[in-house]
């Protein structure tokens, strides 16, 4: 990597004395451009994944990799199906990590989640649409409407 690359750095809260770190680097220089490093907490960024990366997201254990065809690439615990992409998911143009779950903004402003579902996180209401923006946090996540209403 080189001072060029893009980083992003997610340090969790401290529990029972410890504390979790996941960090994620996006190349941006064009010789390695679309790869992406991973350290921290034994989730590398497996060897043999795609390089055609654009964007990034993690969170507790696992980590999301937007490909620039639209279609997502995940690794690391999958214990809750977190990293189980749904089949067919395509047309993706944002990913982002919760903790045990996944979400993806679709092109056309839709949402789709996978993984855990004990706080509800993985519910999308019904009808949502017209999103621009999502994030996800420890067990819900937030959308952003084209007209600048959020969806909790």
């Amino acid at each position: 990597m080189t001072a060029q690359a893009v980083a992003r750095r997610m340090t969790l809260p401290t529990w029972n004395a410890l504390s979790f770190s996941l960090i994620l680097a996006l190349a941006a220089q064009s010789a390695i451009a679309g790869r992406v490093a991973s350290w921290g907490t034994g989730q590398t960024f497996p060897a043999s994944a795609p390089t055609n990366i654009t964007a990034i997201s993690t969170a507790l254990d696992h980590g999301l990799a937007l490909r620039s065809d639209g279609t997502v690439f995940a690794w690391g615990d999958n214990r809750i199906y977190q990293t189980t992409v749904p089949a067919g998911l395509a047309n993706v143009g944002k990913v982002a990590a919760g903790e045990f779950f996944s979400v993806a903004l679709k092109t056309d402003g839709t949402v789709v989640a996978w993984g855990a579902n004990d706080y509800g996180q993985r519910d999308v209401p019904a009808g949502l649409t017209g999103i621009k923006d999502i994030s996800a946090g420890h067990g819900h996540v937030l959308a952003l409407r084209s007209n600048g209403t959020v969806i909790a």
